[in-house]
């Protein structure tokens, strides 16, 4: 069986207006839901530190491995 473990999460670093900073699930906020599709969701988000508006695409990967995880011992 696929653990649930930790949800999986990424970071980087970016410019805004000639400063560089971390970004990662923490330093951003939610402001709306975008849209949705197949495989994932389009959230528009703001990053706290630097007040920068972006689009951010969270993809359903966990989601997914645990529906192919779970037809695989079906078959």
């Amino acid at each position: 069986m696929l653990s649930s473990g930790p949800p999986i999460e990424s970071s980087a670093t970016f410019k805004y207006n000639g400063q560089e900073y971390e970004l990662n699930v923490s330093t951003l906020a939610r402001l709306s839901l975008l849209g949705q599709g197949a495989h994932g969701t389009v959230l528009k988000m703001q990053h706290t530190q630097s007040a920068a508006v972006m689009a951010v695409k969270v993809k359903l990967l966990r989601l997914m491995l645990q529906g192919l995880h779970r037809n695989s011992e079906r078959g």
